[in-house]
């Protein structure tokens, strides 16, 4: 298991000791995901009547996709900084960040962050290698809602997505390459991002197929924007709720239900959320039975 630094562990114990600070982070967003879910079964009560189960099983065997890619990209630029990290514990850091996340601060962030650290990186270039992969996220974000706005016909607005896709990885591969001099490994977790990136759209559009919705994959990935605006408002936990009210929003420039879209981007939480507590359980249940005084990987 990781340890986390003195720091780290600071902010996240100040984080859930302050009881207001947790009381209303977690009160707003479980308000604000009720709030969402019954005003889009309200209004769509049809798409709940018929929920197909072999594409939400699609979907969780998806989310151990995503967390080994984001394992991999947090291997892959750890070791770039001067941090060891192994494949198994990139896994570790990779799950328990998204656990992280439920904390009203940046939690998944802050874990990553701390592992590098510990693993012998600065702090300095563990914080800017992370700001680096979220501007190369949100490029990559940029470029699948080119491609979406492109398949419905909206030509200005493919084009606005077009120059910050190309402005947000541009800037990431600068960014990466000046930091650790390697422009292989800068195009590489820029791949890796891309490739995670289309999993997560791939696990929405399952969900529509489990709505009964054969909506098209092009016009899905519209929504990608979602989870980079879910993820950047830290304060609410693991964005609970700003992701399903932002795809929903989005939802008609690309021709799709609104409805539709908060209920896959739901279905889509509760299924990764789901996988990682029962893996975060039983990562915490071995380093529970495991003896005292070993060595964190």
């Amino acid at each position: 298991m990781i340890e986390l630094s003195a720091e780290t562990r600071s902010r996240i114990d100040r984080a859930l000791k302050n009881r207001t600070l947790r009381a209303a982070s977690f009160g707003a967003a479980v308000l604000l995901f009720a709030f969402g879910l019954w005003r889009a079964t309200a209004k769509r009560p049809d798409l709940l009547d018929d929920l197909q189960w072999l594409p939400l099983a699609a979907v969780v065997a998806l989310v151990p996709v995503t967390l080994l890619l984001m394992a991999l990209r947090f291997m892959v630029s750890s070791r770039a900084i001067g941090s060891t990290a192994t494949f198994p514990a990139s896994c570790k850091v990779v799950v328990l960040g998204a656990a992280a996340n439920m904390l009203p601060v940046p939690g998944g962030v802050m874990v990553r962050v701390a592992a590098m650290s510990r693993g012998g990186a600065t702090l300095s270039r563990s914080v800017g290698i992370n700001i680096d992969l979220t501007i190369c996220w949100l490029g990559v974000s940029a470029l699948y809602s080119a491609i979406a706005a492109a398949a419905v016909g909206n030509a200005p607005l493919a084009a606005v997505f077009s120059i910050v896709a190309l402005g947000g990885v541009g800037l990431a591969i600068a960014l990466l390459h000046r930091r650790i001099r390697d422009l292989r490994t800068s195009l590489a977790l820029a791949l890796i991002q891309t490739l995670a990136t289309f999993v997560d759209i791939a696990r929405v559009w399952l969900c529509f197929r489990a709505l009964g919705l054969s909506t098209d994959i092009l016009r899905v990935m519209g929504l990608s924007f979602a989870s980079v605006a879910g993820s950047i408002v830290t304060i609410v936990p693991a964005g609970l709720g700003v992701r399903e009210w932002v795809a929903a929003l989005l939802a008609p420039v690309f021709q799709l239900a609104p409805e539709a879209a908060y209920l896959g981007s739901a279905l889509n939480r509760v299924a990764a959320l789901a996988v990682v507590l029962v893996l975060s359980s039983v990562l915490f249940l071995v380093q529970w039975r495991a003896p005292k005084g070993g060595v964190a990987p």
